[in-house]
């Protein structure tokens, strides 16, 4: 039977042609070729190929000249071996275990057959088992923060170390995203922009340093979680009943002051629930109790709250413009509003829940009826009811009644950080989060991520801390894979703690499954 040209066969060439005429060789010779048909029977193509870089067609010893005699004497019956085919050389023995194995047929036809994605990531091999220059993977690290651990560009930062450490060669482009809560102020200036820091009052109304950050000298961003936010020790500590958006409305008369007009405000991670009572109060609007005296607007006074004065708002609210970065859309009030649905997060007890809920509508009646004018958007003067009134604990309303637009804040941060550009011919991109559920294909940062990947035909894998076991197959339907850093079992402590080694290291494994060593 003819020999096919194949370098996992060498091996029993090079022998025959070395055994000469004796008898012994003969017998040899005869054993060897049911070797030989043994061999081709078990073997696939491309795993003939590798054996063929471990054992070439070299004589080590001798002259050449018994192996030529042997192929004349034999005629065609042991041609030369042809060089491995080098798409086939980049299959892994391992890959193929357990397949069954082609017809002869097939042999004559393997090298015409397309490559399997495996293969195409594979780096292929010369004649020799050299390998081949391959093109630098384009990396592009989009994750959020992992909230008590790492900040998202200490995230960014360590998932690029491990892509650098499997692929020197790699090209990482890190746009650290944020969907609107903590982090959206890093997010934003990680790619230009000024920090300020700015005294106001905090949640509970002690004045501490909040950062805010400009665009421009026109364009600023105030972030919820940074003024009023859960992060706030002294906030969280105050009852809720008492904490106040005040500080927020401070900012926003300090940033008119120096001429910013336009403003990004960041509604996640506050720990307020005063339908923004307090932001209205810092911009100017007044509130009376029955008997004529102004009282602040704290939600445990807004039910004691007879009459609004909305005529001091500052005059320079008119030429200014607000973006309200949010993925929520509840109204301010009922069974789905700020207080039913988010209250109790933030403190509020069941006893509380019904008598905020009337505070906080008794309060959006009288701002919208001294307002006088209809919301941008709104089909009736009633801006409690538009989506997104129940946003940061009622924030959302007062910036509805300033005629602000609403955006996901996740696609806003992934607009203004240029995620799009970034994908441009990218072949992979790696998001993550702290911990990942249902809700993060609500509009979370990693789905906002994975969702522009996808657009772009780059896939997207999600790095997260902690996976919730139910969600994983949603996950599983918009992302390429879903894993956590974590190698095994180990304590939250531990993980917080070791959080940087960890995303590193599972990145750097996760770069060399999918594109090998450089």
């Amino acid at each position: 039977m003819p020999c096919q040209p194949c370098g996992g066969r060498a091996v029993a060439h090079l022998r025959l042609a070395h055994a000469g005429a004796s008898s012994a060789g003969r017998a040899w010779r005869r054993a060897a070729h049911a070797s030989r048909r043994r061999l081709e029977a078990r073997l696939w193509p491309e795993e003939s190929a590798i054996l063929a870089n471990y054992f070439p067609l070299t004589a080590s010893s001798g002259s050449g000249a018994p192996h030529a005699a042997a192929r004349r004497k034999r005629g065609a019956r042991f041609p030369a071996c042809a060089p491995p085919d080098p798409a086939q050389a980049s299959h892994p023995v391992s890959s193929l275990q357990g397949r069954r194995p082609p017809s002869r047929s097939t042999h004559a036809h393997a090298s015409a057959r397309a490559p399997s994605a495996r293969a195409a990531r594979s780096p292929s091999r010369t004649a020799s088992g050299d390998t081949m220059p391959q093109p630098s993977p384009v990396v592009v690290v989009a994750p959020d923060s992992f909230k008590g651990s790492l900040s998202a560009e200490q995230v960014a930062a360590a998932i690029a170390a491990g892509v650098a450490r499997a692929r020197p060669d790699a090209v990482v482009r890190c746009r650290p995203m944020a969907d609107g809560g903590e982090g959206t102020l890093d997010a934003l200036l990680a790619h230009g922009g000024a920090r300020r820091t700015l005294r106001v009052p905090g949640a509970s109304s002690a004045p501490r340093d909040a950062a805010v950050g400009l665009i421009d000298a026109h364009t600023a961003i105030v972030e919820t979680a940074e003024i009023v936010g859960i992060t706030d020790p002294a906030g969280m500590r105050a009852p809720v009943a008492t904490r106040s958006t005040r500080g927020l409305g401070d900012a926003i008369r300090a940033l008119l002051d120096d001429g910013v007009r336009t403003f990004y405000v960041a509604l996640g991670g506050s720990s307020t629930n005063d339908a923004g009572a307090g932001l209205l109060a810092g911009l100017g609007l007044r509130a009376y109790d029955a008997h004529g005296r102004e009282i602040e607007p704290t939600p445990e006074r807004l039910a004691h709250v007879a009459s609004v004065d909305a005529s001091g708002l500052d005059a320079r609210l008119a030429d200014a413009s607000f973006v309200a970065m949010s993925d929520v859309d509840n109204p301010l009030t009922g069974e789905h509003g700020a207080t039913a649905v988010f209250g109790p997060q933030k403190g509020v007890t069941p006893a509380q829940l019904a008598p905020l809920d009337a505070a906080l509508g008794h309060f959006a009646t009288l701002v919208e009826a001294a307002l006088d004018r209809r919301p941008a958007g709104a089909s009736s003067g009633r801006a409690r009811d538009l989506p997104g009134a129940g946003a940061a604990g009622g924030l959302g309303f007062a910036l509805h009644v300033l005629g602000a637009r609403f955006e996901p804040g996740a696609e806003v941060v992934a607009r203004q950080i240029g995620l799009d550009a970034a994908l441009a011919g990218a072949n992979w991109m790696i998001t993550g989060e702290g911990r990942s559920d249902v809700q993060t294909l609500r509009g979370k940062a990693p789905f906002v991520a994975c969702r522009h990947a996808r657009a772009a035909g780059v896939p997207a894998t999600l790095l997260s801390g902690a996976i919730d076991a139910a969600a994983l197959r949603q996950l599983s339907e918009h992302f390429d894979g879903c894993f956590s850093p974590a190698p095994g079992p180990i304590t939250l402590d531990a993980a917080l703690r070791d959080a940087a080694r960890l995303l590193e290291n599972a990145a750097e494994q996760l770069t060399r499954l999918r594109y090998g060593r450089a």
